[in-house]
């Protein structure tokens, strides 16, 4: 509950519309801003191109775009060429890749014109933008620069290990310059925000992400099958190399005395090779992008996330939770999440800790049972949207140095929207 605040004008920078929300990043973006819409008015400047149902959705939601023309693939030869041009960059590929004169002119041309409150940065890359002195929040999906330190360190070649530590020095360096400078910053968790502390930011705070508890839940009329689960947005590198890893080192152990046993991959963009790498191994079922992940989750006895990179926190993790399915995780995994280890979900750091975490739980149902209710519950209590909106409304009041001020007779509303 909090006091009824003014609307704010916000112009949001991001890489894409975060619609259809089929990946973690769209999903936690677009719960936060249809709830936000209500109350407040939010343009989003994006990278095209956008499709006129896609912008007919967003406009139903309370959100306009314009959507300037796109970035080039990242693929081919002139791909390439720019990943060698970049060592001799001052910034990260990721932050080079994204800064471009025709998104700059609009921001200031919308800036000067448009009189808004705010700018939001929804990924950090795009904090480069400047924006005329209008209050900046930026939102840290995760600490970038763990990402790319992860990554180095399993890289194969020895170029491709110096390439990302390069990209890994490179993007912490940014990280400290853009969030030190008096803007706000919103991380996903607390791990996440004392890193961003360390760097010298004053004004942070934690909007973790959340899961629809209405849509997500436990789906005991759906048959369990002697499967696991990975779901994950595919054209991710960190998804990629943890299934390619799972794949080949874990399974193998769990289906020798288990050979039953099938994996299932589901995801948005599996790459040529990715499908190539998981079809000729055993007991690989690539699934690809589905309209409703839901009776996939509801069908396997356990959800996997075996994660070697990345950062911020787990969205697909909340999800699995929420519908009563036990997780097994990496620490990085579930890295941030507020769940107990033993009690919410299990961690496994090896391809034998894996095997040996699976094997018991398959042959335990009552521990199934009891992983399942104990993880149903923590996202009950801790994972809705409509609290997440509530703190990412907050953080835009005090970043635009807009407070809600007592009055008699002050009307108290709830936050979020409806569902």
């Amino acid at each position: 509950m909090h006091l009824a605040a003014h609307p704010l004008r916000v112009l949001i920078l991001d890489e894409e519309v975060p619609w259809p929300p089929n990946s973690g990043k769209r999903i936690r973006t677009w719960n936060l801003l249809r709830r936000l819409s209500t109350r407040h008015e939010l343009h989003l400047i994006t990278y095209g191109p956008v499709n006129q149902e896609t912008r007919a959705t967003l406009l139903q939601n309370g959100i306009t775009v314009t959507a300037i023309k796109s970035l080039p693939p990242s693929k081919g030869l002139r791909f390439r060429t720019r990943l060698l041009a970049n060592i001799f960059s001052a910034y990260p590929y990721s932050v080079a890749k994204h800064f471009t004169e025709r998104m700059q002119h609009q921001v200031q041309e919308s800036c000067k014109t448009q009189k808004f409150d705010l700018v939001h940065f929804e990924w950090i890359p795009y904090a480069r933008y400047e924006s005329c002195g209008i209050p900046r929040l930026i939102v840290a999906h995760n600490v970038e620069s763990d990402i790319w330190k992860r990554r180095a360190s399993h890289d194969a070649s020895l170029i491709g290990r110096w390439f990302f530590a390069l990209q890994a020095k490179r993007m912490k360096a940014f990280e400290r310059e853009t969030t030190s400078k008096g803007a706000h910053v919103v991380t996903v968790s607390e791990l996440d925000a004392e890193t961003f502390r360390s760097y010298g930011a004053r004004n942070v705070m934690v909007v973790p992400n959340g899961v629809d508890l209405d849509y997500f839940r436990p789906m005991s009329w759906v048959p369990v099958v002697d499967s696991l689960i990975f779901v994950g947005s595919l054209d991710w590198y960190a998804n990629e190399d943890a299934v390619k890893d799972f794949a080949a080192h874990v399974l193998p152990l769990i289906r020798k005395r288990n050979p039953g046993i099938t994996l299932r991959v589901v995801g948005r963009r599996p790459s040529p090779g990715l499908a190539a790498n998981l079809r000729h191994l055993q007991g690989v079922e690539l699934i690809g992008e589905v309209p409703d992940v839901r009776p996939y989750l509801a069908a396997a006895r356990a959800v996997v996330v075996p994660l070697r990179i990345g950062g911020g926190t787990r969205i697909k993790i909340l999800e699995a939770m929420a519908m009563g399915k036990p997780v097994i995780s990496t620490s990085i995994g579930a890295e941030g999440l507020h769940i107990k280890e033993g009690h919410d979900y299990l961690v496994a750091n090896s391809p034998e800790e894996f095997a040996a975490r699976i094997h018991g739980l398959f042959a335990r149902p009552d521990e199934q049972a009891r992983l399942g209710l104990n993880g149903r519950s923590v996202v009950e209590r801790l994972c809705g949207w409509d609290v997440a909106a509530q703190k990412l409304e907050q953080a835009w009041n005090t970043a635009a140095a807009r407070y809600d001020v007592p009055s008699p007779g002050a009307v108290m509303v709830t936050s979020g929207a409806e569902e």
